[in-house]
């Protein structure tokens, strides 16, 4: 008799590859150079900035 947990091995295989394959797609440590992070910052900002201004007229 099988129960609602019980699968198909050929399924959980399948599955278990695709999860491999997306698992780690971005590296564990990103080497961001102290002057691109301030620009991006800058920028980002502004952007915000932008968006408050739009949104309150």
């Amino acid at each position: 008799m099988k129960t609602t947990f019980d699968c198909d091995k050929e399924l959980l295989d399948e599955f278990a590859e695709e999860l491999a394959k997306t698992a780690r797609p971005f590296p564990s440590r990103i080497s961001a150079d102290p002057d691109n992070v301030e620009q991006g910052l800058a920028k980002l900002v502004l952007t915000l900035i932008e968006l408050l201004r739009r949104l309150m007229e």
